[in-house]
Order: C-alpha cells, then structure tokens, then sequence
C-alpha cells in the first residue's frame, strides 16, 4: 500500500488497477485514467478524492468493503461508476462503489451506482491541483526532481446517461443545488 502526509497523484494511459492494497493520502488523492478503466480496492483521504476515467469506476474488492472514504469524493467517466446488482434491485449492491463520504458530485455516462456509509450530501465540489514531486533515478545514477501535476474540474450534481441508484446504509440523502443555479 502507499501512505503519504501529502497528497497522492496517480495517472495512467491506460488502465488503473488495485487489488487489495490501501492507498491513504492526509490531503487529497487522485487517480487519472485518460483512456482506461479504474478498479477500486481501497482509497483514503482526509480532504477530496477525485477520479477521472475514459472508461469505467468499478469496485475490485467485492461485496461491501469500503472502496472510498474522504470527506469530498467528486467521480467524473465516460464509462460507468459501479454496475448494477445481477438480477435485480436489491438494496444491497456487491457492484457498488462503497463510499464512506460526506459530499458527493458525480458524472458519468452510462451508470451510477454508489453505496455510502452514512449520510449523504449531493452538493458542487471544487476543482483539485494535486502537486507531487518525483524524485527519478538515472541509468547513470544521478537523481532528478520532476514537478507532475494533476488537474480534476470543478463538478456538481449527480448526472448519467443512465440509471443512478445512490443508497445511503444509515442517514440520509441530501441534495442541494449545483452550479448550474436550476434549483436541482
């Protein structure tokens, strides 16, 4: 696993994937995934997770094993955020993402399907610079420091162009107006 008092920057080409490893940042954590999907095992922050995909967000450790706690967890893919419960629509989804956050704004476009903890607050959530320094290590040796940079837009609302099946386990759902000022 990778536990950091900073902030954690993940990108990737392709797909991201973790099998039972933790990832904890004390700040903020963000995967990028420009032409991939993201497979969850467990994610931590005190502050934002933030997770961008060309493709899917899927649960990776099964059942209800928390994928994501964080205070602000903003989900933006052109795939899907969780999948569907087979056969049915039982309240209990083994293909949710599990979360354990305070504030949610998500986008996606073929499906939601988000499982949280307590409860729920639908509200704007504002755009992440996540700055991390790379220390690379030369053929030759010599060490190089490289500044990355990771940038996540601003997002409010929950919206698909799907199904969306947000279920609170204990507490409630609350939504409140996002940017766009539509009352919704």
């Amino acid at each position: 696993g990778i536990t950091t008092a900073g902030d954690v920057l993940v990108y990737a080409g392709t797909d991201i994937e973790m099998t039972s490893a933790a990832v904890t940042a004390a700040n903020n954590l963000m995967y990028q995934s420009t032409n991939g999907d993201i497979l969850l095992a467990e994610l931590t922050a005190t502050n934002t997770v933030a997770l961008e995909s060309g493709g899917d967000v899927l649960d990776n450790n099964g059942g209800l094993s928390g994928n994501i706690t964080a205070m602000h967890l903003s989900l933006n893919t052109l795939g899907s955020i969780g999948a569907p419960q087979p056969g049915g629509i039982e309240s209990v989804n083994d293909n949710a993402i599990d979360t354990d956050v305070d504030v949610l704004s998500a986008l996606s476009g073929t499906g939601i399907y988000i499982q949280n903890a307590d409860a729920l607050t639908i509200a704007a959530i504002p755009s992440l610079t996540v700055n991390v320094d790379v220390s690379c290590i030369g053929s030759n040796g010599t060490s190089t420091s490289v500044g990355l940079a990771g940038n996540h837009a601003a997002l409010s609302d929950v919206t698909s162009g799907s199904a969306i099946k947000l279920v609170t386990i204990a507490g409630s759902l609350t939504v409140s107006d996002g940017l766009d000022g539509d009352g919704l």
